[in-house]
């Protein structure tokens, strides 16, 4: 049940475009900017105080959890290289100037964060397998990088020609997807808790991909010393709060 509604939740982050309209794109790049340094640090945080101290502790064979984390990271880094997710699609939504590409643009995305989403509710899930402070954490990790996430998912969405209410109708069915991958994970859970410890060490490498690649190449972008003094504090806060949630195990 707590894995089922923290993936409605997740799913219903699919929404915050909506309060974004109206916006000037330098705000949303400003805020996207500290919101991407916090998840940055959440991700990190779970992955070091969290995610590979449980996956070592639950299983004795430490060359599997490390090998299941390399593939965290490179199945990651596959998916987002050929399927042109996220950011690099945002960049070429903003270059092209035809309809044919919108049109394989905005398919892409959805069906890339769709996708993504749905690994989502199976990490939740299998999070929550382990124990609720796991799964609190995961949930709260993958919350703060689904934020500036979506809002660029959006704003993919309009660029490609979609109408305000569409774009967020399609942006909440893909997030919906997070939730069909929790129960998937659940009604299976008995046949896949032997290798939870593998799933979770998984996760763990998706985290550092999404942190240290994608998030942390982000905040790299920064020119302003100001910035960068937020950017760091941002980071360190979702660093605190993943420690913190050490002392509820």
């Amino acid at each position: 049940m707590y894995a089922i509604l923290s993936s409605a939740g997740i799913s219903c982050i699919a929404l915050v475009g909506l309060f974004t309209i109206g916006w000037k794109s330098k705000k949303v790049k400003d805020i996207s900017y500290f919101l991407v340094a916090l998840a940055a640090g959440t991700l990190l945080g779970d992955t070091f105080f969290h995610l590979l101290p449980e996956a070592l502790e639950e299983s004795s064979n430490v060359d599997e959890i490390l090998f299941a984390v390399l593939m965290g990271i490179l199945v990651l880094f596959i998916f987002e290289k050929y399927l042109h997710w996220h950011h690099h699609g945002k960049i070429e939504c903003e270059e092209c100037g035809h309809s044919r590409h919108n049109k394989v643009l905005y398919m892409t995305n959805l069906f890339g964060d769709g996708l993504h989403n749905f690994l989502d509710g199976i990490a939740i899930a299998a999070a929550f397998g382990v124990s609720p402070v796991i799964g609190l954490s995961v949930t709260l990790a993958v919350a703060l990088h689904e934020i500036p996430q979506e809002i660029a998912d959006f704003g993919i969405l309009m660029h490609a020609g979609f109408s305000k209410s569409r774009a967020l109708f399609f942006n909440f069915i893909s997030g919906l997807t997070s939730i069909a991958g929790a129960i998937i994970y659940i009604a299976f859970a008995e046949q896949l808790e032997p290798v939870e410890p593998l799933i979770i060490a998984f996760v763990a490498g998706v985290f550092l991909q999404i942190s240290l690649s994608d998030l942390f190449v982000e905040i790299k972008e920064s020119k302003r010393k100001l910035y960068d003094i937020i950017l760091f504090g941002m980071l360190a806060v979702g660093l605190i709060i993943m420690y913190a949630l050490r002392f509820l195990e």
